[in-house]
């Protein structure tokens, strides 16, 4: 876009144009973080022990110990989140950004830093990108979602009122299991244990030997 108005007006209407992207960007994100502290995550396990969701006495222990390690996940999960998707979104205004910025020109006295501010911006968004892919931010939070839910679906659980000490021992199993499994995904290893051997059958259409 040429503007045939004087560098005055040009530059005026440039700096606009900058201003009212950053304020849609910085108001957009706002909105967004606003809705996502309002939402509640995990209501079950906030209200374990309750009378919204009452638990009985072998209950209590596993119980403090599910909103302990869901509220680590979820935290976690909430922080991964932000980096995965704020840097997408920062990466995607600073390219809109560079692309506004090299359509203007006859800026007056601003012109000579267009191309500069535009390779900066496309410099920065292509860096943001590269960090997220490089640190792999989205699997991160994938495993950290993913193991919040999982320990958010035992406290349903813990609401039975036959609710004994061999359940607690199993619950107290499968967390052990699911934080495992959360930091093999962390580190992009198998999710499987690694000493865990896989059992062989028999194969199909071969019939095991019998003893005489």
């Amino acid at each position: 876009m040429s503007l045939a108005a004087s560098p005055q007006s040009a530059s005026r209407v440039f700096r606009r144009v900058v201003v009212v992207l950053c304020l849609l960007f910085v108001v957009g994100g706002i909105i967004i973080y606003i809705k996502a502290e309002k939402a509640v995550r995990g209501a079950i396990v906030v209200n374990l022990g309750t009378s919204q969701a009452p638990i009985n006495a072998e209950a209590t222990d596993v119980a403090a110990v599910i909103k302990l390690v869901f509220s680590e996940y979820r935290s976690a999960a909430k922080n991964w989140s932000v980096a995965f998707h704020g840097g997408l979104l920062l990466a995607a205004f600073l390219s809109a950004f560079a692309g506004v910025v090299v359509k203007f020109d006859n800026l007056g006295r601003i012109d000579r830093w267009r191309k500069d501010v535009a390779a900066g911006a496309a410099a920065l968004a292509a860096f943001l990108i590269t960090i997220s892919a490089s640190l792999d931010f989205q699997r991160k939070w994938q495993a950290n979602r993913l193991a919040a839910a999982q320990v958010e679906a035992l406290a349903y659980e813990v609401l039975d009122p036959q609710f004994g000490a061999q359940d607690a021992r199993e619950i107290r199993d499968a967390l052990r299991e699911i934080a495992l499994q959360r930091n093999l995904q962390i580190a992009g290893q198998d999710s499987r244990r690694p000493y865990e051997k896989k059992r062989s059958g028999p194969k199909e259409g071969i019939e095991e030997p019998t003893r005489k």
